[in-house]
């Protein structure tokens, strides 16, 4: 069931008009005719056009069904939100089957609320006692029809309670550095990740323009190309184009170079003669841009001990690129954690994304690997700012919306030491074929805190934790069905300096 909210009129009369090419003439009757017909003609088309376009041609779902033939109706609806902390939930039932009402099952946040519902011949009502907490809540309900097989119908939906806090805007970081391969222009990478693929977001992550701080003519033309580009696909609150450059730094102990993408700066530099690492950062939170960096994952991390902890790198360094692996059997990539735990383990306080490269001649529109950054409006600024507090998530998946609170606080968050936590976290994938099937939460050393199982498009879950150790990180994976996995970045308990 779907609600047709506007459709553009397509001018019929005027084409039909000019291929008859019909000229006015006073008293013409047979013109005149002609005329009539071609307005009846016309408007018929249109509302051809009308029908099949309530039908198939939609922009907006009619968020009261509920894919039950059993229930027609339920409040409030899902997916909505900005829902009161004690709302009354109501079932509605179909006139067109007989139901089964001692079968009926209700739960509410995984609590069997059953005996609390009030039964009436047209819904089933049921009013939390106490308020819910801020944010998402997963109801299940479960009934027979009073058929001879009894069949069962269950129908799972979520609501939020307040606004939310944070918008989930998926992108891609695209790194740029095999240049010789590439033959889509940004104009193209930008109008496939907006219009094709449907994202937020595309971040396009250029090579160094300088070397030795000598202009390289030919990277700088492409650099403003890129900076042009970018700056004309830009729409506030439907897409964002950003750019990045390959930092690259000879490291003195071993004549490595080091890499890493900077972010929030238009003019790419580079340092003149050997630094050792500690040096590198050192001049880079120095530097006058307000710098954000990601790590390289095809960067030697063991070569360089580029995962040394550095207090002034650690101000700047907020973002760590997930490697990937391919898999012969199933013919699939996979994330891997290795070199982020150590980067978690080494004192790093970074979020995971993920990139693409250009592999192929063209933009690689076709995977469902997705960087989601957490922000209250999609602008240039907010996503930066999002970067620069580590409000960033990564996943295998390319719809699904994951969030992760310490006692209120985002995932990416610092907080001081504490006594108690309390943990929020859901995972929403509104994809049928998507269920997710674990949820789980790990911490230092890669250790387990917490695990539970679904399956479900909707998963909740909310614990408090008490007695925690000092310079801890706890971070959240979800797992879905043919094992995709989403990677939340972590949340510090740290004591205040």
């Amino acid at each position: 069931m779907y609600v047709l909210q506007k459709i553009t009129y397509p001018n019929i009369l005027y084409l039909l008009c000019k291929k008859l090419e019909l000229k006015a003439k006073e008293g013409d009757l047979i013109y005149m005719y002609k005329k009539i017909t071609i307005i009846l003609l016309s408007t018929l088309m249109f509302f051809m056009f009308y029908n099949e376009s309530c039908s198939d041609y939609y922009l907006g779902e009619d968020s009261s069904y509920t894919g039950s033939p059993l229930i027609e109706k339920v409040i409030p609806a899902n997916g909505e939100q900005n829902i009161i902390s004690k709302p009354e939930i109501k079932i509605y039932y179909s006139d067109l089957y007989n139901i089964d009402l001692k079968s009926l099952k209700l739960y509410v946040n995984y609590k069997d609320v059953t005996s609390k519902t009030v039964v009436t011949s047209k819904y089933i009502s049921y009013t939390p006692e106490n308020k819910f907490k801020r944010g998402i809540q997963v109801v299940k309900l479960q009934i027979c029809d009073l058929s001879q097989k009894k069949d069962l119908s269950i129908l799972e939906w979520f609501f939020t309670v307040g606004s939310p806090t944070f918008n989930h805007y998926n992108g891609v970081f695209f790194d740029n550095t095999t240049n010789d391969n590439m033959q889509t222009s940004y104009n193209d990478m930008y109008d496939l990740s907006r219009n094709s693929n449907k994202l937020k977001f595309l971040s396009i992550i250029e090579k160094n323009t300088l070397q030795n701080n000598k202009i390289n003519t030919k990277q700088n033309k492409k650099w403003n190309k890129l900076l042009e580009c970018g700056d004309s696909h830009n729409t506030t609150d439907q897409f964002v184009a950003l750019n990045s450059f390959e930092f690259t730094c000879k490291h003195s102990q071993n004549n490595k170079t080091a890499k890493i993408n900077l972010y929030n700066c238009n003019e790419p530099f580079t340092f003149n003669g050997d630094l050792d690492i500690d040096t590198m950062y050192k001049k880079l939170f120095y530097n006058e841009y307000d710098l954000i960096g990601q790590f390289k994952t095809d960067d030697d991390f063991n070569n360089m001990d580029y995962l040394k902890y550095s207090p002034y790198g650690d101000k700047f360094m907020t973002l760590f690129e997930l490697s990937k692996i391919y898999n012969e059997e199933n013919k699939h990539y996979f994330l891997n954690l290795d070199s982020y735990i150590e980067a978690l383990e080494h004192g790093w306080h970074v979020a995971p994304t993920i990139s693409e490269y250009n592999d192929t001649p063209t933009f690689n529109i076709n995977s469902e690997f997705r960087s989601i950054v957490l922000c209250e409006n999609l602008s240039k600024n907010d996503l930066l700012d999002a970067f620069k507090n580590r409000r960033v998530y990564a996943s295998e998946d390319k719809n699904i919306k994951t969030d992760f609170y310490i006692n209120k606080m985002p995932m990416g968050s610092i907080l001081d030491t504490c006594d108690k936590l309390r943990f929020t976290i859901s995972a929403v994938d509104n994809d049928e074929l998507d269920y997710i099937t674990k949820i789980e939460v790990f911490t230092n050393k890669n250790k387990l805190v917490r695990s539970k199982d679904f399956s479900s498009n909707y998963a909740k879950v909310d614990f408090i934790l008490n007695g925690v150790a000092k310079n801890t990180y706890y971070y959240v994976v979800v797992t879905e069905t043919n094992n995709k996995k989403t990677i939340t970045a972590p949340i510090w308990i740290e004591p205040s300096s």
